[in-house]
C-alpha cells in the first residue's frame, strides 16, 4: 500500500467483549488478544492516516438467537445460580 502510494483499507476482526466484558462470559483468555488488536490498531491507523492507509476493527457483541447465545446463557445461569444480577 505504502509503495502504491494510493492508500488502502485494513480491517481486523475483534470483539465487542474486549472493552465491554459482560460478567459470567469466560471471555478472559481470549480477550487478552483482541484487547491488544484494539490498541496496535489504533496506533496504526494514526501512524498511517497521511499515506491515506485506514485501519478499522470490526467487534461484533454477543447477539441474540444463535447458538452461541444459548451457550452464554447456560453460563449466566450458572454464574448467578445464588441470586445475584449481571451486574452485582
Amino acid at each position: 500500500m505504502q509503495a502504491q502510494k494510493s492508500g488502502g483499507s485494513i480491517v481486523s476482526i475483534s470483539a465487542a467483549l474486549a472493552d465491554n466484558p459482560l460478567a459470567g462470559v469466560p471471555a478472559s483468555v481470549p480477550m487478552i488478544t483482541k484487547g491488544g488488536l484494539n490498541a496496535v490498531i489504533g496506533s496504526l491507523a494514526l501512524e498511517y492516516a497521511k499515506e491515506h492507509i485506514r485501519f478499522n476493527v470490526v467487534a461484533p457483541g454477543v447477539v441474540d438467537h444463535t447458538a452461541a447465545r444459548g451457550r452464554f446463557e447456560r453460563c449466566f445461569e450458572d454464574a448467578f445460580a445464588d441470586g445475584h444480577d449481571l451486574h452485582g
